[in-house]
């Protein structure tokens, strides 16, 4: 969005608010226009945080769709696309609306694969949805255009977050006392294992160096806190989600991060900090075998990263080609924006 406004180039934001205030805060840091349409406000005005409520979310964003469907389409104008992003219920809800209003859609971090539609779940299924209906498919790495061969896929070089991470970090201090460690552990699959959760903050307790703190919002606050409450720690502590920026500087000022995230995960592969990326399966290449270590869910692995984090440490990358520009040269190719005017 800040490479279009940059461009002059016209858009709205159209939303579902799936995650309320994640939402919110992304505007924000974007200093980005508010939504231009709202299908849905989550559930009541609240962020979704239980499976069972994606049902009326869903059944209210597409009556919604229906309801306005010749508006929507007046709004889009002439030339229109739609752009999704990532592997959400809303990505898929975008793509969907486009086919809807027929007209055409473009995927961003498109060809992403684990190869098991339930790890991770839902994300796997969404992609794979949003692989058959998106008409331009913006790919982050040569395996994901060879995935989407035969289709109109696009080589990004990275994901999106590259530009995010270069346009955020600086050398401000950092949010959070140092030395530290950060957590962030939300995936769907890992939240669903009360037991398993126990387990890995057990495990981080015993082998932590620093003091770590535990990013929480209102679908992992509950469980996260359940389990340090039974095992008593006096070293992990939870915090509130960081605004974007302060989120940046404090996974590149950080000893070591331990997540599941795959947004995460693109990002520090970028920064460089020591990571464990505590999932089953990966369908991104950044970072491994360089800063970031995969778990496997192995209790074993977690504790080995935790006494050895240091020897994973690398430098910040800074890559020639920006992925929003190459997307923003691609739609420009594609007749969807018109050239930067050029220097007289």
């Amino acid at each position: 969005m800040k490479r279009l406004r940059e461009r002059g180039v016209p858009f709205e934001i159209w939303s579902t608010y799936q995650h309320t205030d994640i939402l919110d805060r992304a505007i924000e840091f974007l200093e980005a226009p508010s939504p231009s349409f709202v299908f849905a406000r989550g559930v009541k005005g609240q962020p979704i945080e239980k499976a069972l409520q994606m049902v009326p979310w869903l059944l209210t964003c597409f009556r919604s769709l229906r309801r306005n469907r010749k508006r929507l389409r007046q709004r889009l104008g002439e030339n229109p696309l739609v752009i999704v992003h990532g592997d959400t219920v809303t990505t898929v809800f975008g793509a969907l609306a486009a086919k809807f209003l027929k007209v055409p859609s473009a995927h961003i971090e498109a060809g992403l694969r684990s190869g098991n539609l339930l790890r991770p779940f839902p994300e796997e299924i969404d992609r794979r949805i949003v692989g058959m209906l998106a008409t331009t498919h913006f790919a982050p790495n040569a395996k994901a255009v060879e995935t989407l061969r035969g289709k109109d896929a696009v080589n990004t070089l990275r994901n999106t977050a590259v530009d995010g991470v270069l346009d955020t970090i600086s050398d401000r201090p950092a949010p959070i006392e140092k030395p530290y460690g950060l957590v962030l552990l939300h995936r769907f699959e890992f939240m669903q294992q009360p037991g398993f959760i126990k387990q890995t903050l057990e495990a981080l307790d015993r082998t932590t160096p620093v003091p770590l703190y535990i990013l929480t919002d209102v679908y992992s606050g509950g469980p996260i806190t359940n389990a340090l409450k039974a095992i008593g720690s006096d070293k992990i502590s939870t915090i509130p989600k960081l605004t974007y920026p302060d989120f940046v500087n404090a996974m590149a000022n950080a000893e070591l991060v331990v997540t599941d995230s795959g947004g995460a995960q693109q990002e520090l592969g970028l920064i460089g900090t020591p990571t464990l990326l505590h999932r089953q399966v990966t369908e991104s290449p950044d970072g491994i075998g360089a800063n970031i270590l995969l778990s496997k869910w192995d209790l074993a692995t977690v504790e080995q990263f935790m006494r050895t984090y240091e020897t994973f440490r690398v430098p910040l990358v800074r890559p020639e080609h920006l992925p929003s520009e190459i997307i923003i040269d691609a739609l420009v190719k594609r007749g969807y924006v018109s050239p930067a005017p050029t220097e007289s």
